[in-house]
């Protein structure tokens, strides 16, 4: 933090580079009112020099968008560690821990023997690991872990703006997934099992009772049953013959 310059018999500090004086008690300007409430110019110079503070140990910028995102039903600080140990189980050499900001960051590495580096980090052969666990859903907090490496040198942008996410099928890119997925497994909510098979919706016309359909057989033709009437014999009785016999 800058100092300003000193005046002549006076001593201080600075916010932000702009000096103060410091006075003794009984040093008084003659005709300087007496203290009273503090004007809203008097704090919103509080806030300002309170703002250079620095607040947070994490790194002025973000994640990036590509970086692996989970949840764990832990809070910020206790995730922290525990990720932190996770990456430390898995040979990854975790520098820095913040758990109250939720911030963890490894030094420039040996992509091959997980071993810090001095090298100069140009290509996928160096790399690095940051990580940040924000407050999610209550109770939860979420992962954001991401791997770089640096493309190429170019004294004449940022550093940040050199670095370029690992690819998915790099060898650190699938340990950093696979440490994630271990501590979502354990810390993670539970998943709904899958929904069985949907049904298809039916027609309006299946919901209804089917109709009879109308028989178009012809019908068979009924057998009479009645028993047959006795015949009348129409044959004509014989004639009685007339005796032609006279009597004597």
């Amino acid at each position: 933090m800058a100092t300003g310059n000193r005046e002549p018999g006076t001593g201080g500090s600075s916010f932000c580079g702009a000096a103060t004086r410091q006075r003794a008690p009984n040093d008084r300007d003659p005709g300087t009112p007496l203290p009273g409430p503090r004007s809203a110019v008097s704090w919103l110079l509080l806030l300002t020099a309170a703002g250079c503070q620095a607040s947070t140990t994490r790194p002025p910028f973000v994640p990036r968008p590509d970086a692996t995102h989970a949840e764990v039903q832990l809070g910020i600080d206790s995730a922290t560690v525990k990720l932190a140990a996770a990456l430390r189980a898995d040979s990854l050499p975790v520098s820095r821990i913040r758990p109250f900001d939720g911030y963890l960051e490894t030094p420039w590495f040996d992509a091959l023997t997980l071993e810090p580096t001095s090298r100069r980090p140009v290509g996928p052969n160096v790399v690095k690991v940051r990580a940040w666990v924000d407050p999610a859903k209550p109770s939860f907090s979420s992962y954001e872990v991401e791997g770089v490496y640096v493309a190429k040198v170019d004294p004449s942008r940022p550093a940040r703006e050199l670095e370029v996410p690992l690819p998915i099928e790099h060898p650190l890119s699938k340990r950093l997934a696979a440490v994630v997925k271990k501590l979502v497994a354990e810390y993670g909510e539970p998943e709904e099992p899958p929904p069985g098979p949907v049904r298809p919706a039916r027609a309006l016309g299946d919901t209804l009772p089917a109709k009879a359909k109308p028989d178009s057989t012809p019908p068979a033709a009924k057998t009479d049953t009645t028993p047959p009437r006795a015949k009348s014999d129409t044959t004509p009785l014989p004639r009685p013959k007339r005796d032609t016999t006279a009597a004597r």
